[in-house]
């Protein structure tokens, strides 16, 4: 018997119903497999280290409020605290990616040819490798053992040197550096990054006070913690006493696995994720699926009149019992399987388009198999439970009765069927809610006004050596006429939740806060006002003092014990000025902290403010503007690879994650809605075709069309109404909750849920309306003689 001859019937019948129920599975199945896959690389980070499940990074929290924690730690209290435990067996300093970010280093070809490259850089001791679980493919495996000898990874290897072994050749950066050894590219989902790592001298340290490192931990069993940390507190102890001060810190541990999702650590620049976004791109790709299997079960079960009689009629002529609901799961099976084979193959086309841009995962096939594996059972467990039903229903009847009867429009099937369509409306409802908030908030958050200026802000990262001739970069800058002004700074301002962080004593009370050193011209360049005291001067360069302007927030909310013109004691800066709270220097996430621009010629010239903030004139040609800039900045250097970006655009990157999540809820919405469409459709379909001789009695009684179109759409519309009062409680909850991550957001617009009813409802009986249409045109004497 062909598994196909049923389905091959009902598809000539019902063409369009049965085309868009498998479209429908197909997009369904696409979209599961890539909001899946972007799960799993979020949910996944560090998973390919063999050791994530006992490593640590170290934080030191305050004793008296252990919520005040900094990841940063001095070189002498590392090499302590590693000691202090038999049951740490591998330990490191390690420089975050923002401390070493984007440094320029020099080759000198054989030809006699320089080359600059931008790298990252990472200062480490040679246990890394093992912490890290770095895989070394050429080279030594102990390159770190010896100073100045780096280990870089695969990618950046075949970019400095194509045709030929990177290992042995040396390039310029801060001294004369060797490459050691080459090592395979850590995944993107990582906390350690594609870096080039090295170590200096063993008898090189740095001053006690230069807190700059992250402290990383392997340990012999994550069963030791506990005692590791105990150990560490009374070690941190003894340092502190041996130093002649009171121990206010206690060391607190996050495992590997945890720290994508852990946010309020100072000085942590790390990747970071929501787990409650994360959450959700799963949540909605289980709701598509949810949607496109109820869409297919009923689909399935409505075929149940039209096959029934057929079925039955197989049984009499001898067909076995079992067989015959066989053939039904067999042939639901193959119908989603084939779906799922399409699904695969239109993923394949997006992973090599523009769509792909949009994902931090990579999307293609051959790296995600697991996730392709994965979505195959979902696939088969959608056919299994879509035929489960109609096969048993379909061969419960004695079939002589069965040919006597009709079951086109029994009440049990018309109930099942009209659940199902409810169960796909609160799901739609729910995603319609949350996409309207989700991009309210992206647009919020686009359109926020952070009190300076950013679309005419180009940034440029230098070399920290082309800082000590900024004075002539300025004035080459400048003499171009699309540039009206010049600054610095060391980092770049607004994408960060903490910069730098100082502290300063005030009132016998230490305060912690972020500071950006800048240019004396910053706050003028960026249109920042100051709202008490004075603005940074040229002037002040030639002071022994450093310079500070705070925003309105202390750590108290309370600014009173700031004092203008106040010096810090042996610290040698003054407070000279306040911005108004209404200058949003960190992102939208955390609520503003303590922040301090600050100005002293000599620190400057020291750290190298390597950041180029250029003001662009208004009304001109940005990439003619842009090419200039690239032009200036190469008379200084000509081998340096310029990298000009917009202020606005960086800022858009920050949320890019969040917008992310706007644009698959948005998709998911209208997938949701088709999907569930098609639903309506098809039981409008088998309604006007099973109730064609009520409708011609109907007209024959002088019905209109109106009222016969009224009749239809009235029960989709109390469907809809009721399912979406469900619905609204369970998306304010979930958009409460995605909300929640930003400390400056959108209230809850009650005129959201009134617009998404609207669409409801308006898609509903236009497809209700156009579906049923030829039915109630049609001619009610024919109608009436119809036999069903």
């Amino acid at each position: 018997m062909n598994i196909f001859y049923n389905f091959i019937i009902t598809l000539k019948r019902y063409t369009i119903s049965a085309v868009l129920n498998i479209l429908g599975l197909t997009l369904a199945f696409a979209a599961f497999t890539v909001l899946t896959i972007q799960f799993g690389f979020e949910h996944g980070y560090d998973s390919y280290n063999r050791n994530a499940n006992r490593t640590y990074r170290l934080t030191l929290a305050d004793k008296s409020d252990i919520s005040n924690q900094t990841a940063c730690f001095s070189q002498q209290i590392i090499d302590k605290l590693s000691a202090s435990s038999p049951h740490i067996v591998a330990s490191t300093m390690y420089d975050d990616i923002s401390w070493n970010k984007e440094q320029s280093v020099k080759i000198t070809r054989p030809n006699g040819a320089v080359e600059t490259f931008v790298v990252n850089f990472s200062q480490v001791y040679e246990s890394f490798i093992d912490i890290a679980d770095i895989k070394i493919i050429e080279g030594d495996p102990n390159a770190l053992k010896n100073p100045w000898n780096m280990i870089i990874p695969e990618s950046m290897a075949k970019v400095m040197f194509p045709n030929e072994s990177a290992v042995g050749k040396t390039f310029t950066w801060e001294n004369s550096c060797t490459i050691g050894a080459v090592y395979k590219d850590i995944p993107a989902n990582s906390e350690f990054k594609n870096m080039f790592y090295y170590t200096r001298n063993s008898d090189f340290k740095f001053k006690p006070y230069q807190y700059n490192f992250l402290f990383i931990i392997t340990l012999n069993s994550p069963d030791n913690l506990d005692e590791v940390i105990a150990a560490m507190n009374q070690s941190l102890d003894e340092y502190y006493k041996d130093g002649g001060t009171e121990n206010v810190f206690q060391v607190e541990a996050t495992n590997l696995r945890d720290l994508y999702y852990t946010v309020g650590v100072r000085n942590d620049f790390s990747d970071k994720g929501n787990k409650t976004k994360t959450n959700l791109m799963l949540a909605i790709a289980i709701l598509i699926i949810i949607v496109a299997t109820i869409n297919y079960i009923n689909f399935a079960s409505s075929m149940v009149p039209l096959k029934i009689k057929m079925m039955n009629i197989q049984r009499i002529m001898g067909a076995g019992l079992w067989r015959l609901r066989l053939s039904i799961l067999l042939e639901s099976v193959i119908i989603t399987f084939i779906s799922f084979l399409v699904a695969i193959l239109l993923v394949s086309c997006l992973s090599t388009s523009s769509f792909a841009d949009i994902w931090v995962a990579d999307i293609s096939i051959r790296t995600n198999l697991g996730s392709i594996a994965y979505t195959a059972c979902i696939a088969l467990s959608v056919g299994f439970m879509a035929g489960l039903h109609p096969a048993f229903y379909m061969t419960s009847f004695t079939p002589v009765l069965v040919l006597k009867g009709s079951f086109a429009m029994s009440g049990q099937g018309k109930a099942f069927r009209s659940i199902l369509i409810g169960l796909q409306y609160v799901i739609s409802s729910i995603l319609i809610i949350s996409a309207l908030f989700v991009n309210l908030q992206n647009e919020f958050v686009g359109k926020y006004d952070f009190g300076y200026i950013k679309e005419q802000i180009a940034i440029v990262k230098i070399a920290r050596n082309m800082y000590d001739k900024h004075e002539v970069l300025s004035s080459e800058l400048k003499s171009n006429n699309e540039i009206e002004d010049v600054a610095y700074s060391s980092s770049k301002l607004g994408n960060r939740e903490y910069y730098q962080n100082w502290g300063m004593t005030v009132n016998d009370e230490t305060w912690d806060f972020n500071i950006m050193p800048v240019s004396y011209n910053f706050l003028d360049v960026m249109d920042i006002s100051v709202a008490e005291g004075r603005n940074f001067r040229a002037e002040d360069e030639h002071s022994s003092e450093g310079f500070m302007i705070f925003n309105s927030i202390s750590p108290k909310e309370d600014r009173s014990p700031l004092k203008l013109d106040e010096e810090n004691g042996d610290n040698e800066f003054k407070i000279i000025g306040f911005i108004d709270n209404s200058v949003h220097l960190q992102t939208l996430y955390v609520t503003e902290n303590p922040f301090t621009f600050y100005y002293d010629k000599k620190y400057n010239d020291a750290v190298k403010l390597d950041y180029v903030y250029i003001k662009i004139k208004k009304g001109v040609d940005k990439y003619r503007a842009v090419e200039n800039i690239k032009m200036s900045i190469n008379k200084i250097d000509p081998t340096y690879p310029v990298q000009v970006e917009f202020l606005d655009a960086q800022l858009n990157e920050l949320y890019k994650k969040d917008q992310r999540v706007g644009s698959l809820t948005t998709i998911a919405s209208f997938l949701a809605i088709f999907i569930s469409l098609i639903g309506v459709f098809g039981l409008v379909l088998f309604d006007t075709q099973y109730r064609r001789k009520e409708i011609g009695v109907r007209r024959v009684l002088g019905a209109t069309v109106e009222e016969i179109l009224t009749l239809f759409n009235k029960k989709f519309i109390i469907i809809a109404l009721v399912c979406f009062a469900i619905a609204v409680p369970i998306a304010v909850y979930a958009v409460q909750s995605w909300l929640s991550s930003f400390q400056y957001r959108i209230p809850i617009y009650w005129w959201v849920f009134g617009l998404s009813l609207f669409i409801i409802l308006a898609i509903t009986v236009l497809t209700v309306t156009v579906r049923s249409w030829k039915a109630a045109n049609e001619n009610p004497v024919e109608a009436v003689k119809r036999q069903q």
